[in-house]
């Protein structure tokens, strides 16, 4: 079960190395370990998930709130829209991380209560978060029909307002992704070829995706997640090797 199988090997990483370098990857490395003192700096300064269905009322007046199911389908949705455009699974990632951080504001915390407005604030979040980190943004009457006539262009526009202010313009998490690719620029290249190296992306990929539906998961930092996910995917390639993991995870 590769979810428990996170669960149990998410802890706080550790970025020494017993296998040895030549003095060019030294230097390398060094400038990967600066890159990633910033972004985890970054992330635990700026880029929290709280427990926000915590102390959620059973009912609201606009019917049940928000709970993690109705969460996991938006995740997925956001997975199935970065597909359907040809954008980087990843980008769904950040898409959840401001949704999850919007709804854990006082200005955001209602969507909770409303289903509509949840909806309505994922769309912003896919239309804000497309424009930011993709090539081609959506238009905001795109997202709009992708609603299905419940919200309006000026719906969207007017959320997106309300959207960046509650997050103060906070919408560049540090991605799974991105701490995978520093990792594995930590690991010497005559450890691990080119082709290992994909195959290793891709598995965290998967495991990257399965992290964003599930809510426990998803509030973990993502260089926990992404560091989980890495060992996971050596230890499946590796499988006789036990020293050379032990090495890696070390």
């Amino acid at each position: 079960n590769i979810t428990k199988n996170l669960q149990t090997k998410i802890s706080p990483p550790t970025f020494t190395t017993q296998i040895q370098t030549t003095s060019m990857e030294m230097i390398d490395q060094e400038s990967n370990l600066f890159t990633l003192q910033a972004m985890l700096k970054q992330e635990e300064a700026c880029y929290g998930v709280p427990d926000f269905f915590h102390n959620l009322p059973a009912k609201s007046e606009h019917g049940l709130p928000v709970d993690a199911s109705a969460r996991s389908q938006i995740a997925q949705w956001c997975i199935n829209i970065m597909d359907a455009c040809k954008y980087p699974r990843e980008h769904a990632y950040i898409i959840m991380s401001c949704l999850d951080r919007f709804v854990s504001t006082s200005e955001g915390r209602s969507a909770l209560l409303n289903r509509c407005e949840y909806q309505l604030a994922a769309l912003t979040s896919v239309y804000t978060c497309v424009k930011v980190h993709c090539p081609q943004a959506l238009s905001p009457d795109l997202v709009a029909r992708l609603s299905q006539g419940s919200y309006t262009k000026q719906d969207i526009e007017a959320m997106e307002l309300k959207f960046l202010s509650a997050l103060q313009w906070r919408v560049n998490p540090p991605t799974i992704m991105d701490f995978l690719r520093i990792y594995l620029n930590l690991i010497p290249s005559d450890c691990i070829n080119e082709h290992t190296r994909k195959v290793i992306v891709e598995l965290v990929g998967y495991q990257a995706d399965l992290s964003l539906s599930d809510f426990n998961l998803s509030r973990r930092p993502a260089s926990f997640i992404a560091f989980a996910s890495l060992l996971n995917a050596i230890e499946s390639i590796f499988v006789k090797d036990i020293e050379f993991c032990e090495d890696i995870a070390q």
